[in-house]
């Protein structure tokens, strides 16, 4: 069974709903909301029960809420230490990928359009275009 989240809805697709039109995805802003009210209650659920299952591993001698509590703080950290990682990863390649890109710039300046140059006037152009014009009347 597919979770609550990927429910396809069809209000958006003109009958009813109301909201404006997102890019013809045939998804109402409305709709979009509440997929994301649903996700969210899905991803809180999922961290309950994964805290819960957690909280189970715990010794017995530690009193539940101590455990829940430690279980959640330990699951907060490790999840934000993975997120930290990813986006310092992505950041990362981004400035890599500029860099190179900048070095390659510098280095085949002599290749680019050359600013000295001036392009044909644009009377030229013109009359050229004329030409071809006056020659299929």
């Amino acid at each position: 069974m597919a979770p609550a989240f990927a429910t396809s809805r069809t209000s958006g697709l003109g009958v009813g709903g109301g909201g404006s039109k997102d890019a013809g995805l045939g998804l109402s802003s409305r709709d979009c909301r509440i997929d994301l009210a649903i996700f969210v209650k899905t991803a809180f659920k999922i961290g309950k029960d994964g805290v819960e299952a957690g909280t189970n591993l715990v010794p017995e001698t530690v009193p539940r809420p101590v455990a829940r509590l430690s279980v959640a703080i330990v699951a907060t950290a490790l999840s934000l230490l993975v997120l930290k990682s990813f986006v310092s990863t992505v950041f990362f390649s981004l400035g890599v990928m500029g860099f190179v890109y900048f070095v390659y710039l510098a280095l085949n300046k002599d290749k680019g359009p050359k600013l000295n140059e001036k392009p044909g006037s644009t009377d030229e152009a013109i009359d050229q275009a004329n030409k071809i014009m006056d020659k299929y009347k």
